[in-house]
Parts: structure tokens; sequence; C-alpha cells
């Protein structure tokens, strides 16, 4: 009767231990919340940072948006869902900041690690354990010196925002008139928001070019609207006399760069960004090593003309 027991007692402990380990096997979520995914540029981040999350044991990742970077109110409802859903991590950038920060504090009351993706700045109440990205207003400074270096400092220039007063298009164009205010020669003759959408950014390129017929370049802050305005200006015939800078280093930008569409546009790696987010910071939280982790890190922005175009994929 005794050895019966006592098997029956090795019995239900070699049956328990799977079940066990399989209850305390938790999945580590993370969330990546672009402000939309009508840019190629997100899209390549979001894309990026799933197939990261695939090479991951016990890492679910799940990206969420709004319908467009305009709408923070739905931005909002997705971070206070994700609340509820007690995800570990979120990855967020936004087109309004102050918006979503009462969210991204309540995040934090409730245990759940914040990152913040292309912004560098910390946000007031917000213990996030990253910042990374670009230095935006490096960049827009790197344009400024290329549109400088292209007019020998005499030129008229027409500006694309995304909209007007968000973080990326106030740092861009801060950056660039940091160098050609230096210029007098240099006009900016229209400063136009855009959406940061391509069909925006055409017919707004329309419009100033019906009233600058002498305009020399357009820069438009993201590469979507940048495709959008050179549509314009070569449904113009003005190909040939008018430049198009973008920025980001989208595919098709590339592309056009190759093809003489494009004078340049600026390359900011998003891929690396979503590769950082999931292959370093997730797992080093994950192993428990959060000190590890910058609380700022830096992605290298880099023009892209057609003389080093072929070094950027």
């Amino acid at each position: 009767m005794r050895k019966i027991t006592a098997f029956l007692s090795v019995l239900v402990l070699l049956l328990l231990v799977p079940f066990h380990s399989f209850a305390e096997e938790k999945k580590y979520t993370v969330a990546i919340v672009p402000p939309a995914l009508v840019s190629p540029y997100f899209i390549t981040l979001a894309d990026t940072a799933k197939e990261s999350a695939k090479n991951i044991k016990n890492m679910d990742l799940v990206v969420l948006a709004p319908s467009a970077e305009t709408a923070i109110e739905e931005q909002v409802r997705i971070l206070e869902d994700l609340i509820q859903k007690k995800v570990d991590l979120i990855a967020l950038s936004s087109a309004n900041w102050d918006a979503v920060t009462p969210a991204l504090k309540k995040a934090r009351e409730n245990g759940i690690e914040i990152v913040c993706i292309d912004r560098v700045i910390p946000l007031e109440g917000v213990d996030t354990v990253s910042m990374l990205g670009v230095d935006e207003i490096k960049g827009g400074e790197l344009v400024g010196e290329y549109v400088a270096r292209s007019f020998k400092g005499q030129g008229k220039v027409a500006i694309l925002e995304g909209v007007t007063g968000d973080y990326w298009s106030e740092r861009r164009t801060k950056g660039f008139h940091n160098i050609i205010d230096k210029y007098s020669g240099i006009k900016i003759v229209a400063t136009q928001p855009a959406k940061w959408e391509r069909a925006e950014g055409m017919s707004v390129m329309e419009n100033i070019l019906q009233a600058n017929k002498e305009l020399d370049l357009v820069w438009g802050l993201n590469d979507n609207m940048a495709l959008g305005a050179s549509q314009a200006v070569i449904n113009a015939g003005l190909q040939n006399k008018i430049m198009v800078v973008g920025y980001n280093a989208d595919k098709e930008a590339l592309e056009a760069v190759k093809l003489g569409k494009f004078k340049a546009t600026v390359a900011q790696q998003p891929a690396k960004i979503a590769q950082t987010i999931v292959e370093e910071i997730a797992v080093k939280l994950m192993a428990g090593k959060r000190t590890e982790i910058a609380p700022v890190i830096h992605i290298p922005v880099a023009m892209v003309t057609a003389e080093n175009v072929k070094n950027f994929k």
C-alpha cells in the first residue's frame, strides 16, 4: 500500500510540474503606438518591431494607431485601453505630447513602462524608461546647410509642414531657420501644413505654385508630403526649375533621389529605432535590468543625395 501511495505521489508531482511551469510563464506585452500609420516612416518602424519581436521568447507585440496624426483623442483612447489591459511597455510617438501626458502618467501609476519615440525632451511628470530618436533640430539644420550651399545664399523656398506647431514640424523648422536666417538672400515665401500626407502635399504645393512662380525649392518635412509636392512640380512642368527636398529617407524617396525627382532627403533610420526598442530596451526590462537602459538614445541623421544614396536602403 505504501508503494502504491508513493508511486501516486510521484505521478501527481510529474503531472503538476508542466502545468505549474506553464502558469508561471508570463508573456511580456509591448505596445507600439505611432501617431498614425499613414507615413512610410512609421509603417517601417511598426513592421520592423513586429519582425524583431518574433525572435524573442515570451514577448507579445501589438501595434495600435489612430486613423490620422491629428486624431489625438483617438490616440488617448488607445492608451487608456492599453492601461486597462495592463500591458508591460508602451512605446509611443505623438503629434501632441501635452494631450497624451495625463494618460502616460496614469500608465506609470499602474506600473507600465514608457518609451518616447522621436522625442528626446523629458515629459513633465512622466518617468520614462527611455527616450529615443533623432535630434529634430539637427535634422532641420542639415537641410538648411544643404539649401544654403546649393543656392549660394540666394533663393526662394517653400516649406510643407506636417501639422502646424506639432513637435516635429516645430523642431525641424526651427533647425532650418537656425541656418537659413543667416542668409538675407534666401527667402521663405510660404510655410503651409499638409498633414504629413502625400495627397495633401500635392494639393498644397499646387496652391503655392499659383502664387509663387519663381520658386527655387520646396522642402517637405516628411517624404510623403515631398512626393506629393514633387508630383505637383512635375505636373506644372517645373521639375527642371524647382528642387525638392524630403525628410525620412523612405524607400520611395531614396528612389526619387536616384531618379533626380528629389535633390535630397534626410535619413532617420526608423528600423534602427524599432530594433532598439524591442531588442534592447524591452529585453533588458524583461530581464529586470532597467538601470542598464540609457535614458536618452540618439539615432544619427544624415543628408542623402545622389552622391551617397547608394549607401542607404
